[in-house]
């Protein structure tokens, strides 16, 4: 039964592409991307500042946000943590190109998504409801890019990116590969990305198309635990969507079919591999479908199956389903809302709900009022509920984490030149969930620790004063007061930023475009330290780019988390052209 369910999303989606209507149906970009336009919750950057920001991966962008901490066990992609508002990584949120793409076995390896620079629109985030969401750019009929890079600890980086029509359907193949030997002994890597792209626009129908292939071999120092420094892990993931867009009159029907398959070999001791090699195998199935009845009233279905085989973890399997309303009227011209009643059933666990609600007032053409309410699940991950060994103990009783939070936006715009936005943030977790004990030669338990609040707020400037894009100013703040621990030790919940300040300036001279990037990060129970991040590109004829990037530039000794080391400088030089 459950696996007709997904073949009929799949027979519906096909049977769509014969289906012909005499008039198209423009549709609300919430299909796509399940965050919705009312832009005073959401932050963003876009293709043209991605261009010139430092980033040597997708995910990296998200760093540059103050409202975010992005914890890298290494760099360029290897493995991170994302943590948004203090939320730790498992109650985050992940999207891409509209699927929510979190690991049912653990959230570090929610945020490895398989994409290259070249494919990646934009990146918005959603601080109120704990959302990130990686936007695809479109294929187009034809362009080639070409990229190469070089830099230090034998780091050798090339990449490429191709559009081509097949007669209407817009493609693109874009492929990365990254090797280096590594700042220090056991953190070498070798990355693959490869990713297919397929549009095909009719007046009836959009159909698009995207296979995702990550492959990740790296060692892993100390990456989950100290005692063992030549730790060493192997990842194959592969990401399958399948979309459709239909319409006629005041109706229209959309359906998000998506399948991720996930591999991790993890070994404890590289040098000694059959003292402790772990399998992990999950897979995630998801399908979806949006009906517009008329405007104003959105309503939303989809199932889902996460599974996982381990050594480790055993086999296990459970189904989610989903029911949702929305609502979006539009009550006054300059009052937008959207209110969302969803109906939860996971396996095991049981019915539940949450809910959304929105409000953005705009007071004339340069300032907004906005108002936002949650309640979000999040159940245990499967690492949580079935690990077991002698440092670390899952429980099989524990409880869905159940979020509540509350937001207070305001932004003003003075014409194009100045762009400010305060925010003020509560949060309530009950059933909050985490790795905690009391002595340090206990065993980490995975515990729901009852009730949590968190509360900050956040201040962003941008300053334009030469009315150019290539030279501007940003400045963005985020303050958190974190709750007290209940236990003597916690590896994640109690270990978030208190504060994070984010400065960047964009300058321009001599045809030379200079990016330098500041991040003064305070953590609640360490001390405080300074990164800075540059990137520095000239363009040569009208296709050919040079550019200088560097991490962490002035060599900063700090901890990612409480055992391990934050990385070192890092620089590279490369050179990308255009076709």
């Amino acid at each position: 039964m459950r696996r007709r369910v997904f073949i009929l999303g799949g027979l519906l989606s096909f049977c769509s592409y014969f289906t012909g209507f005499s008039q198209r149906i423009e549709l609300s970009p919430i299909l796509i991307e399940r965050i919705r336009y009312l832009t005073i919750f959401l932050e963003e950057m876009k293709s043209n500042k991605l261009e010139g920001v430092p980033f040597s991966y997708c995910e990296k962008v998200v760093d540059y946000f103050s409202e975010i901490e992005l914890r890298e066990r290494n760099l360029f992609g290897v493995q991170q943590d994302l943590s948004i508002r203090g939320a730790n990584f498992e109650n985050n949120f992940v999207y891409l190109n509209g699927a929510k793409v979190n690991d049912p076995q653990t959230g570090h390896f929610s945020l490895q998504i398989p994409l290259t620079e070249f494919d990646l629109e934009k990146v918005t985030i959603d601080g109120s409801s704990l959302q990130v969401a990686f936007h695809l750019k479109k294929p187009q009929r034809e362009g080639i890019q070409l990229k190469s890079s070089w830099g230090q600890h034998s780091l050798w980086e090339e990449a490429f990116s191709i559009n081509f029509p097949l007669k209407e359907i817009k493609n693109r193949i874009s492929f990365e590969h990254k090797i280096s030997s590594g700042s220090k002994q056991d953190t070498d890597f070798k990355l693959h990305n490869l990713v297919y792209y397929a549009l095909l626009n009719e007046e009836e129908n959009n159909w698009e198309f995207l296979f995702g292939w990550q492959k990740k071999d790296f060692g892993a120092d100390s990456f989950y635990s100290s005692f063992y420094p030549h730790q060493e892990e192997h990842i194959d993931q592969k990401f399958f969507q399948l979309k459709t867009e239909m319409g006629i009159h005041s109706f229209s029907f959309s359906n998000n079919l998506y399948f991720r398959h996930h591999r991790d070999k993890f070994v404890l001791n590289r040098h000694d591999p059959s003292f402790y090699t772990n399998f992990h195998t999950t897979y995630v199935w998801g399908d979806e479908f949006l009906f517009k009845i008329f405007s104003g009233l959105d309503f939303l279905t989809g199932i889902f199956k996460e599974k996982i085989t381990s050594t480790r973890l055993g086999r296990h399997s459970r189904i989610k389903k989903e029911l949702t309303f929305r609502f979006t009227p539009q009550l006054r011209s300059n009052l937008l809302s959207q209110l969302d009643l969803s109906l939860l059933h996971c396996q095991g666990y049981g019915l539940n709900h949450s809910f959304s609600s929105r409000w953005e007032y705009s007071i004339g053409d340069a300032s907004k009022i906005g108002l936002s309410v949650h309640r979000l699940l999040r159940y245990p991950s499967f690492t949580e509920l079935y690990y077991f060994s002698p440092v670390n103990r899952g429980d099989t009783s524990l409880e869905e984490e159940k979020i509540y939070s509350l937001e207070f936006s305001f932004s003003h715009k003075v014409e194009k030149n100045i762009f400010t936005k305060l925010s003020i943030f509560f949060r309530k977790h009950k059933d909050a969930i985490d790795w905690v004990k009391n002595n340090l030669s206990s065993p980490w338990e995975a515990k729901n620790l009852g009730k949590l609040e968190v509360e900050g707020g956040g201040f962003t400037l941008k300053i334009n004063p030469w009315g150019e894009k290539s030279r501007s100013i940003r400045f963005s703040y985020t303050y958190l007061h974190s709750p007290k621990a209940s236990y003597s030790y916690s590896k994640y919940v109690f270990d978030s930023l208190q504060h994070k300040f984010v400065s960047q300036w964009k300058l321009s001279l001599f045809g030379w475009n200079l990016n330098l990037l500041g991040k003064f990060n305070k953590p609640y129970r360490r001390n405080s330290y300074v990164l800075w991040d540059l990137k520095l590109e000239k363009n040569f004829f009208s296709n050919l780019k040079f550019f200088i990037e560097g991490t962490n530039i002035f060599n900063q000794n700090y901890y990612e988390m409480v055992e391990i080391k934050g990385n070192s400088r890092w620089y590279k030089i490369g050179v990308k052209v255009n076709f």
